[in-house]
């Protein structure tokens, strides 16, 4: 979501003429959208579970821990999964790639996490984060505005690692649209 904007600025550059419909969704929407037909392609962050589907590794991405500035946590130069223990987890929904990859991280760092609050997109996970009601696990990409007008802060947790490798997908044996092939080659020029 927050790095498509300039994809999409970069291919209406080349192709002033041709419209773009936008439409935001979770992993699990955009692909049943594709299986339909209802989207030529996709940008998405998680497994893909249906076999009718081509996908073209983008970007890497990385999910980090954040709080808001005040939190208590915040001070701290780096923290242990331990001290990760006693918060609150914000989430986002079901079908959610940032949900799924948390969900697998979670359970290897053992963190019996105190309370969890579930959100439908990360702008309400931020909000919630802003509030002070708890910590959440974010992309980059979604937090840069954030962590430069310092709303946010990015917690250095010692041995933790969750990176993502975010797809464009799109379904096998489609015949891509010249506006949609273009637009693929565009996205194949951002590394």
């Amino acid at each position: 979501m927050y790095v498509v904007p300039g994809l999409i600025a970069r291919f209406k550059k080349k192709h002033p003429k041709i419209a773009v419909s936008l439409n935001i969704k979770n992993t699990r929407q955009v692909e049943e959208e594709i299986i339909q037909d209802g989207f030529d392609l996709g940008l998405v962050g998680g497994h893909i579970i249906g076999d009718e589907i081509e996908t073209y590794p983008w970007l890497t991405d990385e999910l980090v821990p954040v709080v808001q500035p005040r939190h208590p946590l915040a001070g701290k130069r780096t923290v242990t999964l331990k001290d990760l223990m006693k918060e609150t987890l914000i989430i986002r929904e079901v079908g959610s790639a940032t949900r799924a990859e948390v969900e697998k991280h979670v359970p290897l760092m053992n963190l019996p996490m105190e309370a969890v609050l579930e959100m439908g997109n990360p702008e309400a996970v931020k909000q919630v984060v802003r509030e002070g009601l708890g910590i959440a696990f974010l992309s980059r990409f979604a937090i840069e505005m954030e962590i430069k007008a310092k709303s946010l802060k990015v917690l250095k947790v010692d041995g933790l690692d969750i990176h993502r490798q975010l797809k464009i997908i799109y379904r096998k044996g489609k015949h891509l649209s010249v506006a949609a092939g273009s637009l693929l080659r565009t996205a194949r020029q951002i590394k």
